[in-house]
């Protein structure tokens, strides 16, 4: 299996490849199609996910088990 497109077809999307000197605040306004939750940390776009009801109570019941 190949990360190649197969028979000529192109890829649906094709993830932004960042400049020398990694992105700026500005270079976010002009990506199209970023995620919502996307983050940008030294130079580096971080994709991360919203919280979840489940994912906060976990993080509460392992705080309340540490104290």
């Amino acid at each position: 299996m190949s990360a190649a497109p197969e028979h000529g077809l192109e890829p649906r999307y094709q993830w932004p490849i960042p400049p020398a000197g990694g992105w700026t605040a500005d270079d976010l306004d002009r990506i199209p199609g970023l995620p919502p939750h996307t983050e940008l940390i030294d130079g580096s776009l971080v994709f991360v996910s919203p919280q979840r009801r489940f994912h906060t109570r976990a993080l509460w019941l392992l705080e309340n088990s540490l104290l």
